[in-house]
């Protein structure tokens, strides 16, 4: 009865009361579902939060509260790249929504690169950890994961063919940690198949110096004096 009535009232309003009365209903909308998508977060029912923000969205379209509670909804399912590609909206359209949810933002991105490293795409974890450093430098083992993405990335580059690029990664890694023995071999390899030798052999000899329980250095050692110094095939003896 109460709904019949408000639509006789609604039916001699004119255009400008009309609006009004629609925009109230629609806020109403807006934050009731907003509720049940906080509150659903808040219990890890991922799945409700997921509709009750897309309900919120519908009413009040691109509002950045409904869209971080998406955000935070798809990070709750382990869709960490979903949830960056609607903070990098945020950032653009509401910095200040973006500001707030900063922390959330750089787990998202840490998560997100460790999802890329599993999947074998070293590349894109590299991009999205030097992101992460860029924007929390202290952040607790993020040197690590940098280099364990830069090895991984140098030797996917090895393997393509690319020496130069992956020269690049190793020596940086090695800017870092002089010691890293994968560095060091990676990089040898590298100059190996740029055909620098003689640098691979001094890398390799002062690393067998400083590893000389490390089977790999003396094994690439011996490859590289091999082509420096390839073994005459031995000669065939006439019997007359």
């Amino acid at each position: 009865m109460r709904e019949s009535r408000r639509r006789l009232s609604l039916r001699g309003a004119g255009p400008l009361a009309l609006a009004a009365a629609l925009a109230c209903a629609g806020a109403g909308s807006y934050d009731a579902a907003l509720r049940r998508g906080e509150m659903a977060l808040a219990v890890g029912d991922a799945e409700h939060a997921e509709g009750a923000y897309r309900e919120a969205l519908s009413a009040r379209p691109r509002d950045p509260g409904a869209l971080l509670g998406l955000a935070r909804t798809y990070m709750a399912r382990e869709d960490h790249e979903a949830a960056l590609e609607i903070f990098a909206g945020l950032e653009l359209a509401a910095p200040g929504v973006f500001a707030e949810a900063r922390a959330d933002h750089l787990r998202a991105l840490e998560r997100a690169a460790a999802g890329r490293l599993e999947r074998g795409d070293p590349a894109g974890a590299l991009r999205l950890l030097r992101r992460l450093a860029d924007r929390d430098p202290g952040r607790a083992g993020i040197d690590l994961r940098l280099r364990e993405a830069m090895l991984a990335e140098g030797g996917r580059l090895l393997l393509a063919g690319r020496p130069d690029a992956a020269e690049e990664l190793f020596l940086e890694v090695l800017e870092d940690q002089p010691d890293a023995v994968e560095a060091i071999l990676g990089l040898a390899q590298a100059l190996l198949e740029r055909g620098r030798v003689d640098e691979a052999i001094r890398l390799l000899s002062d690393a067998s110096v400083r590893h000389p329980e490390d089977a790999r250095i003396e094994d690439l050692m011996d490859r590289a004096i091999e082509i420096r110094y390839p073994s005459q095939p031995a000669r065939r003896s006439t019997s007359r």
